[in-house]
């Protein structure tokens, strides 16, 4: 004779799937304040060196391993700007499956970052990378605030 409740089985799957759900949310979540974290300039805050904004504006989000090809500096030299919604469309698109790349695709963005030619490195991904246990420490902390 079984003592199962047949509603069981239904509310624990119920219960994993918004588990990952929450997870996933989480992660994407985590992923963006990364993000925003090594973008903010040092103007604003944060570690990001922004002369013309090219540097800023070099970064490419994709999933997978696919190589990125370096650029060089527009020509104009003027300013650049940071649109953030490519970025942001592609941790959404991306399926957790594999990894996520953040590459600041300007061709001088090493030189900035480890520094060269008696430069000294201005390291912002260094510095935010170092974050992430208290960025999803944060993201937690509000998720669990928003549920009460």
């Amino acid at each position: 004779m079984s003592t199962r409740r047949p509603d069981f089985e239904k509310q624990f799957l119920e219960r994993i799937a918004r588990v990952r759900s929450d997870s996933d949310a989480i992660m994407r979540e985590s992923v963006q304040r990364l993000i925003a974290f090594a973008q903010t300039p040092i103007g604003a805050g944060g570690n990001m060196p922004v002369d013309v904004g090219f540097l800023r504006a070099s970064l490419v989000v994709r999933p997978g391993r696919s190589p990125m090809v370096a650029q060089d500096k527009p020509k104009s030299g003027g300013p650049v700007s940071y649109d953030a919604g490519p970025s942001s469309l592609a941790i959404l698109a991306w399926d957790m499956t594999g990894p996520l790349r953040a590459i600041w695709t300007a061709r001088y963005a090493r030189h900035v970052h480890y520094g060269a030619r008696g430069r000294p490195g201005r390291p912002w991904v260094t510095l935010a990378r170092q974050r992430w246990p208290q960025i999803v420490g944060e993201v937690i902390a509000d998720a669990k605030g928003r549920r009460g």
